[in-house]
């Protein structure tokens, strides 16, 4: 347990989530051969809450058509309209092949798939975004309770479980691309520091005396017009 990257008490689940804002994360694995890793498959969703919901966590072997075709059933069911794709050599595919399947039109030029709006965002790994980078990245999330999974996700907790020391790590791998794509800005937006000496922040005080000392004169009107009753 002391050696465990990700603790298992940090796993905190869910029956159903709220309204969340939805992202799609792949990360295609480069052949098919038992020997390569999966192509992983991530749907994580941030709510109003300032929680994350993991709606997909999985990873299988699978060619260019059967990721294009899950991305697709993906992005329907969850409502997707931001995919992101890890694209370096091969995987380059795929994110092109998602790409002309979403814009493609039939004999009349009208497109096939008019249901399905998203943009596609293009994670390319390297220098400082390297793999156990990204993965460590996580652990604030959910050390803190900020991240929620469901219980039959296994694969998924498994890796976690076995992190680093574990065969695979395809699952987190991906799912940290998702998190750090869906948080909720909400929860993330940083106040604007002002300078209590600036020329803004002069003019606010003022003013805001201002209001204040206009309550004066009026109570003094009152007063004195009143009191010129009894003299």
């Amino acid at each position: 347990l002391e050696k465990m990257i990700f603790k298992p008490n940090w796993n905190r689940y869910f029956n159903t989530a709220p309204e969340t804002k939805n992202v799609l994360a792949i990360d295609p694995a480069i052949g098919e051969s038992k020997q390569n890793c999966d192509s992983g498959f991530a749907v994580v969703g941030g709510a109003p809450n300032g929680l994350i919901y993991i709606h997909e966590a999985f990873g299988k072997q699978m060619n260019l058509t059967e990721q294009v075709r899950i991305t697709f059933k993906l992005v329907r069911d969850y409502n997707i309209h931001k995919v992101v794709v890890e694209t370096i050599a091969y995987q380059e595919a795929l994110a092109q092949a998602i790409a002309l399947e979403r814009d493609r039109v039939d004999e009349k030029g009208v497109k096939v798939n008019e249901d399905v709006h998203f943009t596609i965002v293009k994670e390319v790994p390297g220098g400082k975004d390297k793999k156990d980078a990204r993965i460590k990245s996580m652990i604030p999330y959910f050390e803190n309770g900020k991240v929620l999974m469901k219980k039959n996700m296994s694969k998924l907790q498994k890796q976690m479980r076995e992190y680093p020391f574990g065969k695979k790590r395809d699952v987190i791998d991906v799912l940290a691309y998702a998190i750090r794509n869906a948080v909720h800005t909400k929860e993330f937006v940083k106040q604007k520091e002002v300078d209590p000496l600036s020329f803004e922040a002069i003019m606010k005080e003022l003013e805001d005396k201002s209001k204040q000392n206009s309550l004066f004169p009026k109570a003094k009107g009152f007063v004195a017009s009143g009191m010129s009753r009894y003299y």
